[in-house]
Order: structure tokens, then C-alpha cells, then sequence
């Protein structure tokens, strides 16, 4: 209580809290404008100094909040570890971070045009970025406007911090300090990107927070920074912040808090919970799916004999505040396209295919998989039965909106979510996976408890699973047995563990594909995914053997790489069936033609998914031919293309002909 502290302890307190603040906004002054100090404004802060600065504040902030703060008002253990682990991500959101990069002019060019030319005609910002030339971008829609797939709310929520960068740039100008104020400046960029980078740090105190109450501060903390640094959110908040989703996860973390805390139970919770949805889907639009929650609130307050005209109510409300939060969207869709809603997704009507989900890739696959690429969230999968068994009633729902999105991401065209980080399109499952992992954690700490003999025991395990995996690749001679760098030796033991028995991250997926192709678990890695045809990164038809990262091209029976002149190539392996592997999105005609040679065979037969599809000639120098396979013998998905009935052939390319469309 304030009476119980002495004199010297306010003003240590108020001593700390004005450092705080100082340092705060001079390190917020530093990444906004690029460099330059409110402290020590003739120089540029360098790396090291940013350092000594975050470190001071560190030193002011644990002073004010938590050594001389009024015992009622200090933080707890997890709210002061979360706000001291902000640090290094500012570091690495100023020094490292990126700002106009993948997704992010396509987001950004809304703040700017709604700001600067008050509309959403994005032809003078394309221009800007070179994207005019763009097949999609080049020709006007329907209302002279320029297309675009991406959503209004980021850039809608970015508006604050891009005016607050013009009022800044307007006040150096003043202090006769050269200012880029066109919007494309770093000025205005860099607010942006940390304002971004704010509605991901608000987002994991809001989680922290949700789970508080079911697993206590310390466990819940933990739990943020464990899925704050291990997944992909910390990549979306300092490397690539103008994107959708450190809004996302804020607007879902705080629909999820609100409904936590049982405001639907007001009519103005109700209305306020509406717009915060609302938003979330002008943000990303499958934030909608959560909309089945309060339906299910009502449902269930219905079934207690709540007062039918207060529960229509509040839903009504709720409808409007969801109406008002998705308002922005609907008017950029009418300003864009002349409709307010669309009638399928404006990445195209064949964008989203229901009838075929990709589940085994979109989770699994190395080409983003959510699990493969970051595991932490497998942990969040399992705590989910731990967490359903303590509390049915409450998180069983929980697995709805689990389920639909899962099976949305993995039947969107991309299912792989273009060049992302993991699978950037969980973001709105982030809440989900929070108390998963809670779950998970909690269970691990309580069977540790209960047995701590497991402990050592797992160490053994993975000591002699690291010395058996190093002999294997030794006897199979996957590694040399002299000298050997401890890197190599990892590398060759992983890979030696992954061709036994896959990757663990990505099981099941690699066993099912093991027993489907008659291969190697570890081979699922490079081969899932890799498409002949189908959209961004895809091989244009070709399979080119001999050159780098082919091996996701190969199942078996090849030799190591092998080089004639400029042609790398490989050569069959005696008594071993070569096969090869590619991926259709949808079976069509397709031409086979192989360059090869052969020194013993005058040809070798072509086997697709285990039919006969023709025979190609053979000779003892380089040359191509090919069989035309009808469409019946080809699959969606992977395809497996086998040389039969050739002996010393050595292959340089297989190319994949489409007929004249």
C-alpha cells in the first residue's frame, strides 16, 4: 500500500518509470525513422548501441514494474517475461527485419491509397512497385479499378501508424530534416511495419491472459513464448510484418478472451464482440468460421431457459457488429469488382476446390507443411486430448473450427500458402493451439513429476539413437570414417535416420507414402509437392537428372551424380528398378521424352503408375525421344514413371510434352 513505502522508494519508482519511457520511445524513434536517436540525435544507433539501450531498459522496466511497483500493481513472473522477451524481436525487427517483401506491397498499397489518394484504385502504387506489367494487374476490372486478392483490414488497421509517420515526417521537415513523405518512404513504411508488429506483441499478452485462468501465469507463460519463437507468428511480426497476420491473431485472441470473460451475456458485449469478428474476417476471411462459438452460446442459453427475447437480442446485435466489422471489406469488393460480395474467392473460381484436400501435404509435406516445418504445433495436437478430457463441455466445440479450417487450407489451390513461412494460413487457430500446448506442457510436467526416472531414460534412448544412426550411415558408407566435421556427422546420421524410418516430423505422412510407392520413408521429403505444371515454383515440364535437387525427382535405382562434358546425369544401378517420381495437379495427355544413351540396350520400356505407356530407342550417344501417355494412365497427385529393360542407360532429363491447347 502506498503508506506502507517510503520516500526513497517513489522515487526510485518514478525515477525508473521516467527512463522507462524514455528509452521506450527513443528505440521506437530509432525503428521508425531508421536509425536516428531522440537521446543522442547527432549520431545513428548502431547495433551495439540499440543493444546498451534495450539493456537499460530492461534494467528500468524490471525497476518500475516489479521492484518498486506497489504490490498490487506488479507484473506477474509471466507478464515481466514476455515483456522483457520483446526485446530481442525489436532488435531483430530494426536490424534484420525486412518491410516490403512477399505479400507485403499487395497490403500496403490499401494504407497508402486510402490515405494519400482517398480511394482504392491501386494503378499509381503498381506502378511504384513495377507490377503494373503483371497479366492480373495490367487490365482494369470492371470499375476501372485494379485487381486485388488481398483483404481491406490490414491495411484499414495500419491507417493510425502511417498518418502518425506523416505527422512525424511533417515535424523533422520543420526541424529541416529530409523527409521522404510520398507513403513509400521509410518513414511511413517502418510505422507501419511496427504497428504491425504491435497487434502481434497484443496478441500473445492476450493469450497469456485467455490462458491464466486455466493453467495459471507461469505455465501460461512459457506456453506464449514457446509458440511465439517456435512457430511462424515471430517470422510474420519482424521479418515479414505487412502481412495479415499479427492482425489476425490479435482480433481472434481478443474475440477469444472476450468470450472468456462472458460478455455476451450484455447486449454491448454482444455488439462489441460482433465488431471485433467482424474485423478479424476483413482481415482474413476465414475468421468467420469462429462465428459458430456464439452460435453455440446462444444454443446453449437457450437450453438453460435464458429469456428467448434476450438471447435474440444479443444475437442481433452481435449480427450487426459483424455486419459493421466486414462492411470495409464488402465496400472495397464494390469499389474493385462492382460487387459487394463475391461469388467465389478473387484468387479465381478454381482457387478453392472442396472435393480435393491435400491434408498429407499441408501438414507434412517439406514444401511448408505445418507440422514438418514447425513441429511446436504437433505438441498443440496432442494437448488437445489431455485438454478435451478435462473440460468436454467447454473445448470440445473448439475441434470445429479446428477441423473446417485444416480442411479449407489443405483444398486451396496453393495449399502450400505461396512463399510462407510454415503454413501462415493457421494464424487464426493460434488461440487453439495456445491451450493445446498449455495442455500439452502441463501433462509433460506432470508425468515428469510422477516419474522422473523417464527423464534419463530418454536421454539414453537418444544417445544410442544418435550412435546407431552414425554406425548405419558408416556400413551403408553415407559418411567417411576419417575425418568428419560434427555438423557432417549430424547430417549424415539424420539423413540415415530419415531414409529408415522418415523424418519424425513428418509422420505419419512419410510412412503412408512409403507403403504406397514401395520407397524410402525419407524420399517423401522432396517429393510431395513438386508439381510438372501446377502454379508458382513448378518444374515447366522438366525433371532434370544429374543436376541439384533432383532427388525429390528420384524413388530409386539411380547412381550418384555422374558427369560427359556439360551434361550431369546419372546412370541406372545395376539390379535395381529406376523409377522416378512427379506430380499432376489434374491427369491430361502428356508426351514422355527422354534424353539418354545406352551402351548395351537399343530400348527401354516406360511404365506410369505400373502400365506399359510405349517404348522409347536407345543408342550409344545422347540423344531424345518420346511416347505419348494418354491421360487415363496418369493420376492426380504423384506419378510414378518407371525404365524397364535398359542396361547401362544413363539419363540426362525426362521432359513432359503438353499437346497444343
Amino acid at each position: 500500500m502506498i503508506g506502507d513505502e517510503s520516500k526513497a522508494e517513489r522515487v526510485c519508482r518514478i525515477l525508473a518509470g521516467v527512463a522507462t519511457a524514455a528509452l521506450f520511445f527513443d528505440l521506437i524513434f530509432i525503428i521508425v525513422t531508421g536509425g536516428s536517436s531522440l537521446l543522442t540525435p547527432l549520431t545513428k544507433a548502431t547495433p551495439l548501441a540499440f543493444g546498451v539501450r534495450e539493456a537499460l531498459l530492461a534494467a528500468a522496466f524490471v525497476a518500475r514494474f516489479r521492484l518498486f511497483a506497489q504490490r498490487d500493481r506488479r507484473l506477474s513472473t509471466g507478464q515481466l517475461a514476455l515483456a522483457l522477451a520483446l526485446l530481442p524481436s525489436l532488435f531483430h525487427l530494426h536490424f534484420m527485419g525486412r518491410r516490403i517483401t512477399g505479400d507485403g506491397p499487395y497490403y500496403y498499397v490499401y494504407t497508402r491509397s486510402m490515405v494519400r489518394d482517398h480511394d482504392l484504385d491501386f494503378a499509381n502504387e503498381y506502378e511504384h512497385y513495377d507490377l503494373l506489367k503483371r497479366g492480373d494487374f495490367s487490365v482494369p476490372t470492371d470499375t476501372g479499378y485494379r485487381r486485388s486478392i488481398y483483404s481491406v483490414g490490414p491495411g484499414l488497421l495500419w491507417t493510425p501508424f502511417f498518418v502518425a509517420a506523416d505527422g512525424l515526417g511533417a515535424m523533422l521537415e520543420r526541424a529541416a530534416v529530409d523527409v521522404n513523405r510520398s507513403g513509400y518512404g521509410p518513414l511511413n513504411v517502418n510505422a507501419v511495419a511496427l504497428g504491425s508488429f504491435s497487434f502481434g506483441v497484443t496478441a500473445l499478452f492476450i493469450i497469456h491472459a485467455f490462458l491464466r485462468k486455466h493453467f495459471g501465469d507461469r505455465l501460461a507463460a512459457g506456453t506464449v513464448l514457446l509458440l511465439w519463437w517456435a512457430s511462424f507468428l515471430e517470422w510474420y511480426m519482424v521479418e515479414q510484418p505487412l502481412t495479415s497476420h499479427p492482425a489476425s491473431a490479435l482480433l481472434v485472441s481478443a474475440f477469444f478472451l472476450m468470450r472468456q470473460k462472458g460478455v455476451l451475456k450484455t447486449s454491448f458485449g454482444a455488439l462489441v464482440l460482433g465488431l471485433t469478428l467482424g474485423v478479424g474476417m476483413s482481415v482474413r476471411w476465414q475468421n468467420g468460421v469462429y462465428l459458430l462459438l456464439p452460435a453455440v452460446d446462444f444454443l446453449a442459453a437457450a437450453y438453460r431457459r435464458e429469456s428467448i427475447a434476450g438471447i435474440l437480442k444479443r444475437g442481433s446485435l452481435l449480427s450487426a457488429g459483424v455486419f459493421v466489422g466486414i462492411a470495409p471489406q464488402l465496400l472495397a469488393w464494390k469499389a474493385i469488382y462492382g460487387e459487394y460480395l463475391l461469388p467465389y474467392p478473387p484468387h479465381g473460381a478454381d482457387f478453392l476446390r472442396l472435393d480435393r484436400p491435400f491434408l498429407l501435404n499441408t501438414l507434412f509435406s517439406s514444401r511448408h507443411g505445418l507440422l514438418s516445418w514447425t513441429p511446436v504445433f504437433s505438441l498443440c495436437l496432442l494437448g488437445l486430448i489431455p485438454l478435451i478430457r478435462r473440460g468436454p463441455r467447454q473445448f470440445a466445440i473448439l475441434l470445429a473450427p479446428l477441423v473446417i479450417m485444416t480442411y479449407v487450407n489443405a483444398c486451396s489451390g496453393d495449399w502450400w500458402s505461396g512463399g510462407a513461412y510454415s503454413n501462415r494460413r493457421f494464424d487464426s487457430l493460434l488461440p487453439v493451439f495456445a491451450l493445446g500446448l498449455a495442455a500439452f506442457l502441463s501433462a509433460v510436467i506432470s508425468f515428469v513429476r510422477r516419474r522422473p526416472s523417464a527423464v534419463p531414460v530418454a536421454i539414453v534412448f537418444c544417445g544410442a539413437l544418435w550412435n546407431i544412426s552414425s554406425v548405419r550411415a558408416l556400413q551403408h558408407g553415407e559418411a567417411p570414417s576419417g575425418l568428419l566435421s560434427f555438423s557432417a556427422r549430424a547430417l549424415t546420421s539424420t539423413q540415415t535416420f530419415s531414409s529408415a524410418v522418415g523424418f519424425p516430423t513428418t509422420w505419419p505422412a512419410s510412412w503412408i507414402f512409403a507403403a504406397r510407392y514401395g520407397a524410402s520413408p525419407g524420399a517423401f521429403d522432396l517429393a510431395a509437392g513438386r508439381y510438372l505444371f501446377y502454379r508458382q515454383n513448378n518444374l515447366n515440364g522438366l525433371a532434370d537428372i544429374g543436376a541439384d535437387g533432383d532427388e525429390g525427382l528420384i524413388l530409386e535405382g539411380f547412381t550418384g551424380r555422374r558427369q560427359d562434358g556439360a551434361i550431369d546425369y546419372r546412370s541406372l544401378a545395376a539390379g535395381k528398378n529406376a523409377r522416378l517420381i512427379v506430380s499432376l495437379d489434374l491427369p491430361e495427355t502428356l508426351g514422355v521424352s527422354l534424353k539418354a544413351r545406352s551402351s548395351t540396350s537399343t530400348s527401354v520400356d516406360i511404365l506410369v503408375n505400373g502400365a506399359s505407356a510405349g517404348v522409347i530407342p536407345l543408342s550409344p550417344e545422347w540423344g531424345e525421344a518420346h511416347v505419348e501417355v494418354p491421360q487415363r494412365l496418369w493420376e492426380r497427385g504423384p506419378n510414378v514413371i518407371a525404365l524397364q529393360g535398359a542396361g547401362a542407360l544413363d539419363l540426362d532429363r525426362v521432359t513432359f510434352l503438353r499437346p497444343e491447347r
